[in-house]
């Protein structure tokens, strides 16, 4: 059974409420068309999810595909997903032109930056057993111009392709080699080149999806409640949409409606068909104004996209017990 813990404690873990079902449903209606709407099961960093929230195929010029790809954000911890139509068959298969895009880079979409030096060459891509093998040219190894080459970049880089790539469903890990010698031999990576220099001497095999760093709906309102309960409202103000225009202060508006003592997500999130809108099920600890604890459970959090995911302000408000 999970517990909720206090915020001096670890994070807490998510858990579900069937009782909240009917009242995300009808909440989530109001934002975007509910049919169809898939759930994503991003709570768990042990398991990689695989959602595409875009339509299908209809209308797609022939020879093209959908696939949403993951760039840096601009806080420079997290990578934050594009949608694109990029060509697909007659000798370029959908996994090329998704890598190659991401050497690209995200093209004027703001508050994006690329990862990868542009001058990096896919070598060859090929299937294996259970996983996807691609071999870039020794240029990746090298930081794109303007960025320091560290340790959570390199990390950040190789993620960027594995998050992209397991986004088509298709594949659950990407092993990632390097054309080294420029002979055109794929090696793998150390864990020094791939910025994981706490692993020692090792080379790395292949790469699963990590949701800790994607912004997707669930990570971004875990950062939002994370901010709120360390009363962080600067950091908090990044992760939400809908801020009164009148230029009252969210600290003041949330201040006066007590700190929050300790929280839980469930780890199902529901998307809405045209990937819009998304809800939450929420459980808060509360420390009231005048020093009562409180127990709210099963509340809707609600979050839209925009550019990216984003927490709804007044959504927030209504779970805090203001108006």
């Amino acid at each position: 059974m999970t517990h909720m813990k206090k915020r001096t404690a670890a994070r807490l873990g998510p858990y579900f409420f069937a009782s909240s079902l009917l009242a995300l449903c009808l909440m989530l209606s109001a934002c975007g068309p509910l049919l169809g709407a898939s759930e994503r099961n991003d709570g768990d960093p042990s398991q990689g999810y695989v959602e595409d929230i875009l339509p299908g195929g209809e209308g797609l010029p022939s020879g093209s595909a959908r696939a949403t790809l993951w760039f840096l954000s601009l806080n420079d911890q997290y990578l934050a997903q594009r949608d694109y139509i990029l060509p697909s068959g007659q000798g370029l298969s959908l996994e090329q032109a998704i890598i190659e895009q991401l050497i690209r880079g995200p093209e004027g979409a703001d508050g994006l930056q690329a990862l990868i030096n542009p001058s990096t060459l896919v070598k060859q891509i090929s299937e294996q057993s259970g996983y996807l093998s691609v071999t870039l040219s020794r240029e990746f190894l090298r930081s794109p111009q303007g960025q320091e080459d560290g340790a959570l970049r390199k990390r950040l880089a190789l993620s960027s392709i594995v998050s992209s790539i397991t986004e088509l469903g298709r594949h659950s890990s990407v092993l990632i080699l390097v054309d080294k010698q420029g002979d055109g031999t794929g090696d793998r990576l150390s864990a020094a080149e791939s910025g994981f220099g706490d692993l020692g001497d090792t080379t790395l095999g292949p790469l699963s999806r990590d949701p800790s760093i994607l912004l997707t709906p669930y990570r971004v309102a875990e950062l939002a409640l994370q901010a709120l309960s360390e009363r962080n409202y600067a950091v908090l103000e990044q992760y939400l949409t809908g801020l009164p225009g009148d230029g009252s202060s969210v600290a003041d508006a949330l201040g006066d409606l007590g700190s929050v003592a300790g929280f839980a997500l469930s780890g199902s999130v529901s998307v809405s068909q045209d990937g819009l809108s998304a809800a939450a099920t929420l459980d808060l600890s509360l420390a009231e104004p005048g020093g009562a604890f409180s127990e709210r459970r099963g509340l809707a959090l609600l979050l839209k996209r925009e550019a990216d995911w984003r927490v709804s302000y007044p959504s927030l408000l209504r779970a805090l017990g203001g108006a």
